[in-house]
């Protein structure tokens, strides 16, 4: 149809002429920024009158749109207000090209909640629920089994043609609002405009999402009563979309997150509206209370299925802490309103915001709890700036300032992080305000059901940008220029009055006014972040430093009270005390210095109930409750001598960003007779957002002028048992006097002082979203103890120790170095003992000991003790004195012995007494000196992990508060063992060819020659040879079989008693064994070795009985000594590696040499021996060894001629007889004699050859018989000898003798010779002619 002005006189539009009025008509559509609605017409050219007569076709069209929605036609208004955008469009007509737009959206939501002539199939040919969420619905039906077909027989599936229809409405508003967000004269229509959508999201888009078609309040459903009695379905019901069904995990997922997302987009469109530019002050506070009564009714959020059908109305989200921040941007603009009421108003809305901002959080939602630090900052600055209200002023400043206590950061955060945030190189993605519909054209398939008059919906979206083409005219061009300006910045918020740069950047001095101060204050709180961990420390003290200025201004005007316990805060409900600045986090007691500290006791014969308790009677009935008391509370006493200072550590905690002044802070004791503790007042500064500031108060406690010492009663009647109480005292708190007030503070706290601090030391509730730890696994932290407890004793002893040599005492962390080597016996040098009697030269030290504390192994060992001295003289016994002798056993204990402590100690405290020690007028030295000797074993080591932690401890007692009490202390001296080097045996070789008078060497030579020519027989000789030796061994086997009745086990097979013919190897079998040890000098000075025989080593003739050894060098030392007994005296197998060790074993001396400053000689002393461990692997790796160094398995006799001479003179050619004889050790077990073959064998060799030799290539001697017989051990008829004659040929002296071949039939191929001790001579002269 045609649209027509209305009105005589007006213009009309018929059969497409149109007569125009030149001036100015109320006919005309004309809006504040049409330029000719001032301009004469008559100086329009013809070119901009046909442009202004389109721009009015698009207007009417616009307004008949308008009535066409009026009268209940949303798809005829739809279609005039596409035609209307079009028409504006190509006019360059932006606000109402703007305002079509936003015709078409609310002409959909006319067709969802209204209905009409074919609207419902409008909506199901162009919208659909979400793809994700009609997709899944589509899943869960097939695979139910659902029918999903049309009436067609075409089954359901997701259409990309088509969207939502809170897409559209949203995307036609967001291409509306791009045009009104470019003049500030639009700024109303554009927060309006912000306002609707934000409206529309609020309550419609829920259903609409769901395709809930005319479902709600004030809709047209359909008609549901029909006249037929039939049932007629709602419209919601007629839809394709209703047959889906949505159930499961997934599904509310999906819902979940799509409520979130509409609550998202619901306030960011009321950021935007209360932001926009331009806005005037009282607008602005306007549209920020709306955007706050919007937030505190919240959106609805997406349920599946029939929402109307239910009674109780639908959940919604609800936004309090956005609400609170609209209602401080609401106030904040109208406290810049100049009218008269906008003062009361302005501070209407700073109480809202604070309630909304309480310190509690959101009590109507605990799920959004939450407190925004700075806006709450802003709404108490707010109410702190009113200088008519001074009660409110103040109080408001408090909450203020307390409220920084909290959000300040410390001085030292994160620098790295906040430095990202600062420089900009931390980026958030941005969020996109308008959603982009990718819209694809339609098919003429999708299409197909679609009325055909009716356009798409959003179809002029898809085309080009509007005004993309050239202007119609100038005019039109000049009247749309405003549009190709970038769009009116959004304010920040929240917004402040900008006061200047210098109250920025300054602070102002005390002397200023409030109201100086208020402005300086207001403009240091816009310049915080809204975000609490990007808060400067900085800008918090300043703002804190004006809060307490006013503070003090206020209170000096107020007169304000010296208690912050009657003082309470009216802006909120509740009336709870703030907490003070300075907190008191912890307080104990000075450790002091160890030899300082006491140790209480029980005395010998006395019960520890009275060395415990305070006071103790037989029967107390508050005993049980009070130990219960104490052990709950965990309050430790403290022992403190009288007479001497100590100090108490108090750490506190300033919750203000400034430094805050102290100017006097004083102890507060309770006890009996407080009036004896001396204890100063301090005065100091806590620095700003401090934790853990410490300061160390001292005090003293007067000498009581009282005894002490009192009888304790024990009678057989136990009622009279009593104890005299102690002197004890509490440390109950503090008397501190800061910011212009005096006030106390307790250490220990009620319960009901406990809860009250609890709800009124937060003023941030803490976060919703941080999860909470379960009970079971919370961390638990040790409760910091406040209560300090102190008991007085009487003035105690302070022994001094000293070097000897030295006129000053050690100090505390003194070590003494201790150089020690393997073996070594170091001589500590001499200490001086003396007592300090303090200042009232009543402590006297009443007994002495001395305990050597960390050796290894060792706990701690009692040195000396003056009362085992007492007991001594009693029985004219001195123990100070030992002997020399038995301290060299003890020592000499550890050097032979494997196991032990790798350190042992001694005291020498000759003429040491208590008189000596306490009376300082006699001379240095007397009766007062001890001596320390330490020995190290040889396996020491690296056993002493960092030197060790070895302390002398010097433990006295001095005077006692009764009888049944000793108080102690104690002094160490910590030693620093330094390992060094010293002598050590580096090697052991064992040399059988030095065994006197045996010809070790010759006789080895030539028994080797001898093989070489008796395996060099004829093969006939050779294979009669090898019968006799199987026809041998058979017969050597069988009477193996016969004997073996008993099956040895592994270990006995491991024995050195069956290692008989098990080793390969030529031996002596004298009773000593000739060993070369190789003694290694590591010192710095010249040693002199000996031993307790008195003989180092050497042979008969020639005895070493000590060998100087220079440093730096490895001397070999001959060294003859006892075979060992395979079987010790107790029957069992000896440890071959022990008695080595022992009989080996050396001591070592140092030549006396001075240190370098000549004033001390030092003197080593020590044993050295031959490494245990090293000599055991050695033992295990080599199992030839026991062989080596035992005694024999058989003992041989070698004789010539009938005198059995070991000496004999013959004539060339003159034939002598050789005797032998062989026989079993007693300690071989019977099996290993069954299972060994016993071979003997002569042997000449030619020791100096005579002058008149014959030629090389002959013997000079021939044996006359059998060299070799074959012994059986097992037969005792066998006499197990042997003999043969020998004649020479050859002038020269020769030595025979004869060798046992012992071999095993467990190991077949090895053989063991032993030689006779001793091999016989015989001199060979040329006979005269």
């Amino acid at each position: 149809g045609a649209g027509s002005g209305g009105g005589g006189g007006g213009g009309k539009l018929t059969g497409g002429s149109e007569t125009w009025n030149t001036g100015v008509d109320k006919k005309k559509l004309v809006t504040p920024l049409d330029l000719d609605a001032t301009v004469e017409m008559t100086t329009v050219s013809a070119r901009d009158m046909e442009a202004l007569k389109r721009r009015d076709i698009g207007r009417r069209e616009k307004r008949s749109a308008d009535l066409s929605l009026l009268a209940g036609s949303p798809i005829d208004a739809y279609e005039r207000y596409t035609r209307a955008a079009e028409l504006t469009r190509h006019s360059h007509d932006p606000l109402w090209y703007a305002s079509a737009l936003e015709g078409c959206a609310c002409a959909f939501i006319a067709m969802a909640e209204a209905g009409g002539h074919g609207v419902d199939e409008y909506l199901e040919n162009n919208f659909q629920l979400p793809e994700e969420i009609m997709a899944l619905a589509i899943a869960q039906g097939v695979a139910a089994g659902a029918d999903l077909g049309d009436s067609k027989g075409k089954t359901m599936t997701v259409d990309r043609s088509k969207t939502t229809l809170p897409q559209a409405v949203t995307a036609l508003v967001e291409e509306a609002l791009s045009v009104l967000c470019r003049h500030e004269k639009l700024a109303p229509l554009h927060a309006g405009l912000l306002l609707k959508l934000a409206e529309y999201i609020q309550e419609l888009e829920e259903g609409h999402l769901r395709c809930r078609w005319g479902e709600g309040e004030f809709c047209y459903g359909g008609d549901l009563n029909s006249s037929s009695g039939d049932y007629a379905p709602p419209r919601w019901e007629k839809t394709s979309v209703s047959r889906l069904t949505l159930q499961g995990a997934e599904v509310r997922e999906m819902l979940a997150l799509d409520s979130i997302e509409r609550g998202r987009k619901f306030t960011e469109l009321l950021h935007r509206a209360v932001s926009i530019g331009g806005l005037d002050d009282r607008s602005r506070a306007d549209v920020a209370a709306a955007c706050a009564r919007a937030c505190l009714k919240g959106t609805k959020t997406t349920q599946w299925g029939n929402s109307s059908g239910s009674g109780s109305p639908s959940p919604r989200l609800r936004f309090p802490r956005k609400a609170a921040y609209f209602t401080l941007i609401a106030a904040e603009a109208m406290s810049r309103c100049k009218s008269d009421d906008a003062g009361q108003r302005a501070s209407n809305l700073y109480v809202a915001a604070s309630h909304l901002y309480s310190r509690k959080g959101n009590e109507e939602d605990s799920l959004t709890k939450y407190g925004w630090a700075t806006l709450r900052a802003s709404a108490l600055q707010g109410l702190s700036c009113q200088p008519a209200d001074k009660p409110v002023a103040k109080e408001a400043t408090e909450l203020l300032v307390a409220l920084l206590n909290e959000i300040s950061p410390d001085q030292v955060d994160d620098s790295f992080l906040m430095a990202q945030l600062s420089d900009g190189s931390f980026q958030e993605e941005p969020i996109s305000v308008a959603p982009v519909l990718n819209r694809k054209g339609s098919t003429d398939e999708t299409n197909s059901g679609r009325p055909q008059h009716v356009s798409n919906p959003l179809a002029s979206m898809a085309k080009t940008p509007f005004f993309s083409q050239a202007p119609p005219s100038a005019l039109s061009l000049s009247q749309s220029k405003w549009l190709e300006d970038d769009p009116v910045p959004h304010i920040h918020l929240p917004h402040f009055n900008n006061v200047g740069k210098r109250a920025t950047s300054e602070v102002v001095a005390a002397n200023k006014t409030f109201e100086d101060r208020a402005l300086a204050l207001t403009s240091s709180l816009s310049s915080l972040s809204c975000v609490t961990n990007k808060i400067g420390f900085d800008k918090c003290a300043r703002i804190q430093n004006l809060c307490v200025v006013n503070m003090s201004d206020l209170r000096q005007q107020m007169g304000a009270t010296s208690s912050l316990d009657d003082e309470t805060i009216g802006v909120y409900e509740e009336s709870n005390s703030l907490p003070p600045p300075l907190v008191v986090t912890s307080a104990k007691i000075i450790k002091s210095e160890s030899h300082l500290l006491l140790e209480r006791t029980k005395a010998v014969g006395y019960s520890s109930k009275f060395a415990t308790h305070s006071m103790s009677t037989f029967f107390n009935p508050y005993a049980k409750n009070q130990a219960a008391k104490d052990a709950k509370n965990k309050v430790q006493t403290t022992l403190l001598a009288e007479g001497e200072e100590r100090t108490i550590m108090i750490e506190f905690k300033n919750r203000l960003a400034v430094p805050l002044e102290v100017p006097s802070c004083r102890l507060e004791f309770e006890g009996k007779e407080t009036s004896r503790i001396e204890a100063p007042p301090l005065s100091f500064t806590v620095p700003a957002k401090t934790k853990s500031f410490a300061v160390h108060f001292p005090f003293i406690v007067s000498v009581s002028k009282t005894e002490h010492k009192e009888e304790v009663k024990e009678e057989n009647n136990s009622d009279a048992e009593t104890v005299p109480e102690p002197d004890t005292f509490d440390v109950v708190g503090l008397c501190v006097t800061c910011l212009n007030r005096t006030f106390p503070i307790r250490f220990k706290k009620s319960e009901a002082d406990i809860k009250d601090e609890s709800t009124t030391s937060c003023q941030i509730p803490p976060p919703a979203s941080v999860y909470q730890r379960s009970i079971h696994n919370a961390p638990k932290q040790d409760e910091q103890q406040l209560v300090v407890r102190l008991e007085s004793v009487p003035a105690q002893p302070n022994l001094l120790v000293s070097f000897a040599a030295s006129q000053s005492p050690m100090e505390e962390d003194a070590n003494v170095p201790v150089h020690l080597s393997d073996g070594e016996i170091f001589t500590i040098p001499p200490f001086r003992l003396e007592n300090d009697l303090g200042k009232s030269g009543m402590g006297e030290i009443e007994r002495l000991q001395v305990l050597a504390v960390g050796l290894p192994g060792i706990p701690d060992e009692t040195l000396f003790d003056t009362d085992a001295l007492a007991a001594a003289l009693e029985e004219e016994e001195d123990v100070l004195t030992e002997s020399d002798s038995e301290a060299e056993e003890d020592f000499e204990e550890m050097m032979d012995c494997d196991g032990l402590p790798p350190l042992k100690m001694k005291v020498i405290a000759e003429g040491l007494d208590l008189k000596s020690i306490n009376d300082k007028t006699r001379n240095k030295g007397e009766g007062s000196i001890v001596k320390f000797q330490m020995a190290a074993t040889h396996d020491m080591g690296d056993q002493l992990a960092n030197g060790g932690n070895v302390r002398i401890r010097f433990r006295y007692r001095g005077p006692s508060p009764n009888p049944a009490t000793e108080i102690w202390r104690k002094r160490e001296i910590s030693l620093r063992i330094i390992r060094v080097k010293g002598p050590r045996i580096s090697s052991l070789t064992f040399r059988s060819d030095l065994s006197w008078g045996s010809s070790y060497s010759e006789l080895c030579n030539s028994l080797a020659m001898q093989h070489r020519r008796l395996d060099a027989t004829p093969k006939w000789e050779s294979s009669n040879h090898k019968h006799r030796q199987q026809s041998r061994s058979h017969s050597f086997g069988s009477t193996i079989d016969a004997l073996s009745t008993d099956v040895t086990s592994d270990a006995a097979e491991d024995s050195i008693l069956n290692r008989v013919g098990m080793d390969n190897g030529v031996h002596v079998s004298a009773d000593e064994v000739v060993l070369l040890m190789a003694v290694a000098n590591e010192t710095n000075s010249t040693i002199i070795l000996s031993n307790k025989k008195g003989l180092v080593g050497g042979f008969e003739g020639s005895p070493m009985p000590t060998v100087k050894v220079t440093s730096g060098v490895s001397v070999k030392i001959p060294v003859v000594i006892p075979r060992i007994d395979r079987i010790d005296e107790n029957g069992e197998v000896t440890d071959i590696a022990a008695e080595l060790v022992s009989r080996t074993a050396l001591q070592w001396e140092s030549e006396v040499v001075e240190e370098g400053d000549n004033s001390e000689k030092i003197k080593r002393t020590g044993r050295v021996r031959i490494p245990s461990r090293c000599l055991r692997e050695i033992i295990d790796e080599h199992q030839s060894f026991a062989s080596r160094i035992c005694k024999p398995p058989v003992s041989l006799q070698v004789s010539i001629g009938e005198g059995a001479k070991s000496e004999v003179s013959m004539k060339i050619g003159e034939p002598v007889q050789v005797n032998t004889k062989v026989s079993i050790q007693d300690w071989v077990p019977l099996d290993v004699v069954a299972k060994s073959k016993v071979t003997l064998e002569f042997c000449c060799a030619e020791k100096q050859p005579g002058n008149n030799s014959s030629t090389s290539g002959r013997m000079p001697y021939v044996w006359c018989g059998q060299l070799r017989r074959t012994v059986d051990l097992s037969n005792d008829d066998d006499d197990k000898s042997h003999s043969a004659r020998i004649a020479f040929f050859q002038c020269g002296v020769y030595v025979v003798s004869a060798c046992a071949k012992i071999s095993s039939h467990d190991t077949p191929g090895v053989e063991e010779f032993w030689w006779a001790p001793h091999a016989n001579i015989i001199k060979v002269n040329e006979e005269v002619q």
